[in-house]
């Protein structure tokens, strides 16, 4: 039986010697491409594997500058909070955070996104968490200025994060203008996404969202004490300096030029301001 069984699977053996190691043109191309088919397959598992690192670095990353604008301006110490709960969890255009009385959050205090991005004030405060109730609440009325237009007029909040601010029909104003708001140290609230206009209407309408979803927030800052108003001299400085850092880049020592060429620069930059100051009326 054995001698029989041998002669029967050696035919079986050939076959099988001549598929797994024969040089001939048939077998050879069949394993290169069953090889080359699992060299891609490990590839692509491979790059599949390196794109989602580079996605959770690039996460943290964010995060990470996220972090350290809403720390930003030393000046002004503010309470870095997350947020727990937004809509559609609570009533439209309010946010808890995890920060309360324990932490030093008061009521009334500023909320920002970023480092200058004023979104709302801070309505309740319990000891370890507390509630923000953003300007964009329906019927919430600020004070805003138009930067490129430079006016100042009333707004409202619309809900969804939009504020609407009211423009005379003879005051130009345009998608993508800037709108700060002067009562909250001149915190910028977001750019004119949508100007609507009727032609017998005394006045139009621009729409000026969140600068992110209100879904989107993760973190926010929360100023150390309540806002206080100011003068209007007082809000019309604080938008001025606003203004000023708005046009401002933080220049890095590679790109900046020598001494000799700054103070050229800085003379004839005076001297050309001052002109211009005499041939103003």
């Amino acid at each position: 039986m054995g001698a029989v069984g041998g002669v029967a699977v050696y035919p079986l053996h050939l076959v099988r010697v001549w598929w797994f190691e024969s040089e001939a043109s048939l077998p050879r191309y069949v394993r290169d491409k069953q090889m080359l088919i699992e060299e891609i397959n490990t590839l692509e598992r491979t790059l599949a594997q390196t794109e989602s690192s580079k996605h959770h670095e690039t996460l943290l990353q964010d995060e990470n500058e996220r972090l350290r604008s809403l720390l930003h301006r030393n000046e002004d110490k503010r309470i870095v909070a997350r947020v727990l709960a937004r809509p559609n969890q609570l009533p439209y255009d309010v946010l808890q955070i995890d920060r309360g009385s324990t932490q030093g959050v008061v009521t009334f205090a500023p909320v920002y996104v970023g480092q200058d991005q004023v979104i709302g004030f801070v309505s309740y405060v319990g000891r370890y968490y507390s509630y923000v109730s953003l300007f964009s609440t329906p019927g919430q009325k600020v004070t805003a200025y138009v930067l490129e237009s430079d006016f100042y007029t009333s707004a409202e909040g619309v809900g969804d994060g939009q504020l609407r601010v009211r423009v005379p029909q003879g005051i130009a104003v345009k998608e993508g203008d800037v709108v700060i708001l002067p009562a909250v140290s001149a915190g910028v609230y977001g750019a004119v996404s949508y100007v609507e206009t009727a032609p017998t209407e005394p006045q139009k309408y621009a729409y000026v969202p969140l600068p992110e979803s209100i879904h989107s927030i993760r973190y926010v800052s929360v100023g150390s004490g309540s806002i206080d108003p100011p003068s209007f001299t007082e809000a019309a400085e604080a938008v001025q300096g606003t203004k000023t850092d708005l046009l401002q880049l933080e220049i890095p020592p590679s790109a900046q030029v020598g001494t000799s060429t700054n103070a050229t620069t800085t003379s004839t930059t005076t001297a050309t301001s001052a002109s211009n100051r005499s041939e103003t009326p």
